[in-house]
C-alpha cells in the first residue's frame, strides 16, 4: 500500500472513531474504476502525478473525506469530485485564471479557497501544493507533495481532537 492510501485510510478511519457523526453527513461518491479514472483524466493537456491519480483512486472506491479548516471546524474543507476538478481545471486555463500553469484543484472550501497541485509533460510520482487563488506561483508550496499535506492535516486534525477534550 502506498503512502497516500495509507495516509487517507488512517484519516478515514481517525474520524469514524473520534468524529463519527460529522461523517456520517457526507454520502460516498460515485465508484469509479481505476479504467474510467485514466479515461477521464486523458482529455487534460498534461500529466497528473501519480499520487494524485491514487488519491482519486481512494476516493472513487466508495470513500469520502473532508479536511479540517485551520479555525478546526471540520465539515468545511472537501476533496473535488474528479469530474469538478477535470472542469475547473479546463475553466481555469480557458477564462485566464492560471493560464499555462496546468494547476489541478484537488480540496475546496466553503470560501471558494482552493488547494491545487501541477501536472507536467510527463508523469511525475509527486508534484507540490499549492493553496492560492492569484495567477501566480506562491513563492513557497504549502507541501513538497500530496503525502506531505495529508500527513499534516491528519497531526492538525488529530491535535484539534486533543484541544477539544
Amino acid at each position: 500500500m502506498s503512502q497516500p492510501t495509507q495516509i487517507l485510510n488512517s484519516i478515514e478511519l481517525w474520524l469514524q472513531q473520534n468524529r463519527a457523526s460529522d461523517l456520517e453527513q457526507f454520502g460516498t461518491r460515485p465508484i469509479l474504476t481505476p479504467k474510467q479514472i485514466e479515461e477521464k483524466i486523458a482529455i487534460l493537456p498534461y500529466k497528473l502525478p501519480k499520487e494524485v491519480i491514487e488519491l482519486y483512486k481512494w476516493l472513487h472506491s466508495g470513500h469520502e473525506l473532508f479536511l479540517t479548516m485551520p479555525d478546526g471546524n471540520f465539515d468545511r474543507q472537501m476533496f473535488l469530485n474528479l469530474d469538478r476538478a477535470i472542469s475547473l481545471s479546463i475553466d481555469w486555463e480557458n477564462s485566464g485564471v492560471f493560464t499555462g500553469m496546468r494547476t489541478f484543484p484537488l480540496i475546496t472550501d466553503v470560501y471558494d479557497a482552493i488547494y491545487w497541485t501541477v501536472g507536467s509533460n510527463n508523469q511525475q510520482d509527486v508534484a507540490p501544493i499549492y493553496s492560492n487563488d492569484e495567477a501566480t506561483f506562491p513563492s513557497t508550496p504549502d507541501a513538497e507533495n500530496l503525502t506531505a499535506f495529508l500527513t499534516h492535516e491528519f497531526e492538525r486534525l488529530q491535535s484539534k481532537r486533543k484541544i477539544d477534550e
